[in-house]
């Protein structure tokens, strides 16, 4: 078979920290995506994307960040890959 379509479903958890002397900083959120790939193998070619939605993004910063702590809006974005 040297064509092949393939769904992906992704749910997850991103916990991204920085910590200097000054303060730290610290984001959060929760990506879930669901993208579709078309794989033409005798190419080694695989393409496609698909939809993510951002839930729960909050930055957290302390000491030269002034100990702020922002939330985001939930936001829909899209995926585009070539592997």
């Amino acid at each position: 078979m040297t064509h092949v379509l393939q769904l992906q479903a992704t749910a997850a958890y991103n916990d991204t920290r920085a910590d200097a002397s000054n303060g730290s900083a610290e984001l959060t959120h929760w990506p879930l995506e669901l993208l579709a790939f078309y794989d033409y193998r005798p190419y080694g070619l695989r393409f496609g994307g698909g939809l993510q939605y951002q839930l729960g993004v909050s930055f957290d910063g302390t000491g030269s960040l002034a100990s702020s702590t922002t939330s985001f809006d939930n936001a829909l974005g899209l995926v585009l890959q070539i592997l």
